[in-house]
């Protein structure tokens, strides 16, 4: 193949020297000039006119060639108006950089960008690393809800509780007919007249003794007292009828208070007074009771009137601020037995009493959540 090639090459060279004309005119040559006409000169004529050849050969081929690629010159032109950009636009650049205002404006808005793009990304991640912290502490929270509430009725089942019965008692009335299961014979002040009269009922085990010396005979009330380990309490059950006078009621109550408070600072008061404290209360039942330290701690309806549908509280606990007083409500009753709920005052006996509890906290720490992932994904 090779050889094909230079004998084409040859004979295209053979015919350009036959086809090039020659000058049949003589030049006068100097006398060292060599003669043109001599092998050595047209070897040399021979040699040019190849050199020519090739070199028209070669930018024939050239100008194929660069059908695809620029020339050198425009290359280099290229390059040059490259750079120049470049440097234009690095001078831009720096200019922009430089001007403080456009970077103090641009800045936020870039990291506005960024935070939108982030944020919920982040949120994501802190929600998934803290939601097992946040159900640990949703168990342990329910888990102390369930203990406060075992407790407040072991209180109420071992702790002793003073109720108060109004009840219509009078002679015809047998203590078998109010006699509460598991409590002592009733201590009973009944009334000569239909309706009416007071009872305390109270459990063996409960060291109590009834104090007659602070009853006032024209007040329809009676006093106990109980001893427990811490202290002793002083308690009142008292029924005010609504035939009788509210202004004697509460001097004669004054008188009671103040005798009480003369040997002993804890004191609770029970009973249907039949005045609405949930209301206005007059200026000198209000001064009695502030007077001699008591205050209410019963805040909910006690009488519900059938007929109207009006509610009040008619059946407070008063007690002074010394009475270690541990819990108290309302009891609710069916309104087809009465038109009262009871009341109850839970205090502070000196009784102790433990309990351990056993609950399964989940370790979340150390938990496997790739292996929960997969199983999760895993499951239908």
């Amino acid at each position: 193949m090779a050889d094909l090639v230079n004998k084409d090459k040859q004979s295209k060279v053979d015919k350009f020297i036959n086809t090039t004309p020659k000058s049949s005119a003589k030049r006068d040559q100097p006398a060292s000039s060599p003669d043109l006409s001599s092998p050595s000169s047209q070897q040399v004529e021979k040699q040019a006119k190849l050199k020519e050849f090739e070199t028209s050969q070669s930018h024939d081929n050239n100008d194929n060639h660069n059908h695809n690629h620029s020339p050198h010159a425009e290359h280099i032109l290229a390059k040059s108006i490259e750079n120049g950009t470049v440097f234009k636009l690095s001078e831009v650049v720096c200019a922009t950089l430089n001007n403080q205002a456009f970077i103090n404006t641009i800045i936020p808005m870039i990291t506005e960008k960024i935070m939108d793009q982030v944020k919920p990304k982040i949120i994501e991640i802190v929600d998934d690393r803290i939601q097992p912290y946040i159900d640990t502490i949703t168990q342990n929270k329910d888990a102390l809800i369930l203990q406060e509430a075992e407790l407040k009725k072991k209180r109420r089942n071992k702790i002793p509780r003073i109720p108060k019965i109004q009840a219509r008692q009078d002679i015809n009335v047998t203590d078998l007919d109010i006699s509460l299961l598991g409590f002592e014979t009733p201590v009973r002040k009944d009334r000569n007249a239909n309706g009416g009269g007071i009872t305390m009922c109270y459990k063996s085990f409960i060291n109590i003794i009834r104090r007659v010396d602070l009853k006032h005979d024209q007040v329809e009330s009676m006093w106990f007292e109980l001893k427990t380990r811490l202290r002793s309490i002083l308690i009142n059950i008292n029924y005010r009828s609504e035939r009788q006078s509210s202004v004697y009621f509460w001097e004669y109550y004054d008188m009671m208070l103040k005798r009480a408070l003369d040997e002993n600072s804890s004191i609770i008061c029970l009973g249907d007074l039949n005045k609405k404290f949930m209301s206005v209360i007059p200026s000198n039942t209000r001064d009695i009771i502030f007077i001699n330290g008591l205050i209410n701690i019963i805040d909910k309806p006690t009488h519900f009137d059938t007929r109207s549908g009006n509610t009040s509280l008619l059946d407070p606990i008063l007690v002074t601020d010394s009475t270690p007083v541990v819990d108290k409500d309302t009891i609710p009753i069916d309104r087809g037995i009465s038109d009262h709920d009871g009341t109850y005052v839970t205090i502070d006996c000196g009784f102790t009493s433990s309990r351990t509890y056993k609950r399964t906290i989940w370790d979340y720490k150390n938990g496997d959540f790739d292996l929960m992932n997969q199983k999760v994904l895993g499951t239908d």
